[in-house]
């Protein structure tokens, strides 16, 4: 599966990816832990990533996939907040288009 998720939950067609806050560039929207040295390649290096997601999600959603991406960030802070977000979505009856 393209964008190798973290979770799949083939039976209810939903794939959910784990993002770390550095790696995805969340950090760098909120100003954050951007490298002191080198910043140009981080910047680059980021928003490539960032442009990947995006790429790969519109790709499965296309395919028929509902896709979640959770920050670790948001995991480390409130989990209870991710869990009942992402069973929210694993119940919610699919849509059809």
């Amino acid at each position: 599966m393209e964008g190798c998720p973290d979770f799949v939950f083939a039976a209810v067609r939903v794939v959910a990816f784990l993002d770390g806050d550095f790696w995805h560039g969340r950090s760098i929207l909120r100003g954050e832990g951007l490298p002191k040295s080198n910043r140009q390649f981080w910047i680059a290096k980021l928003k490539q990533n960032r442009d990947r997601d995006s790429r790969v999600s519109r790709r499965l959603r296309k395919e028929g996939w509902r896709v979640i991406r959770i920050w670790t960030s948001d995991l480390a802070r409130a989990p209870e907040r991710v869990l009942d977000r992402l069973l929210r979505v694993l119940r919610e009856p699919r849509r059809v288009s």
